[in-house]
């Protein structure tokens, strides 16, 4: 089960998504108990494994702040350009949580949704 652990599912998913996963699949914890997200982080840690946070930073992905530093916006902008599919994320809890792509040679704009209005 701890290869399992170690595997894909660590990489990919964020502590409560694996312990979803694993209760889907019928494991139980040493003590018989549905996985948790604190087990899973406890697992995680005992090991020496990188959490989906610290895999996605060493990835190159960017925290709200400076994907908004980059683009010349304020962080809820950022939220809001996420919602509506203008930028890439990936989610790291499912608080809400999100690490950005960085953006390519044509990043989103300000403005660059709204339609201009011509003076008459």
């Amino acid at each position: 089960m701890l290869s399992y652990i170690v595997g894909d599912p660590l990489e990919d998913y964020p502590d409560c998504d694996v312990a979803k996963q694993l209760n889907e699949e019928g494991y139980f914890s040493g003590t018989k108990q549905p996985f948790s997200v604190r087990i899973v982080a406890k697992l995680r840690k005992c090991y020496g494994l990188k959490s989906h946070y610290e895999r996605l930073r060493e990835a190159g992905l960017l925290t709200v702040n400076e994907i908004a530093l980059i683009l010349g916006i304020d962080h809820s902008t950022v939220n809001v350009w996420r919602r509506d599919g203008r930028l890439a994320c990936r989610a790291t809890t499912a608080k809400g949580d999100y690490l950005y792509e960085v953006p390519g040679d044509n990043p989103p704009k300000k403005y660059q949704w709204q339609r201009r209005v011509r003076a008459k």
